[in-house]
């Protein structure tokens, strides 16, 4: 258990470098810091996902279960819903002089506007689509029995 959460914890940390210490997606950065930070981020990943693999569901929040179950939703809509939050708050920080001097806040705040429209997108998907079709699959499934 306690290789997992250092594992878990070095992939986290991974990212910390990648985004707090070579401020890898502040704009006009140079090429070579933009690979090693992205190159960063995927070593991150791979880090996460291998510290996560085989935990038993009694150690998992319920919350990262259910992004698990409406996974492909938010990697259908996430692209939607950065694009809107961008607008918005490109649109928001034009109207106010306010917005526009405190850019550095907006950034998080537009971050978390967007996962919140991904996950209620995902989660309506999920409900209203994927859930029907889910069930359809069990009524055509099909497995042959050995002969005797």
């Amino acid at each position: 258990m306690a290789l997992r959460i250092l594992t878990i914890a070095g992939g986290l940390g991974l990212w910390i470098v990648a985004v707090a210490g070579l401020g890898f997606q502040q704009p006009g950065t140079p090429a070579p810091i933009l690979a090693a930070g992205y190159l960063l981020v995927a070593f991150g990943c791979v880090l996460i996902v291998l510290g996560a693999l085989g935990t038993p569901q009694k150690y998992l929040p319920m919350p990262i279960v259910y992004l698990g179950k409406i996974s492909y939703g938010l990697y259908i809509f996430h692209l939607l819903c950065l694009s809107v939050a961008v607008a918005a708050f490109g649109w928001l920080e034009a109207q106010s002089p306010f917005l526009r001097s405190h850019h550095a806040l907006m950034r998080p705040a537009k971050d978390l506007v967007a996962l919140g429209l991904i996950i209620a997108l995902a989660s309506a998907s999920y409900q209203f689509f994927e859930a029907r079709f889910l069930r359809l699959k069990e009524r055509f499934t099909f497995v042959p029995s050995r002969r005797i």
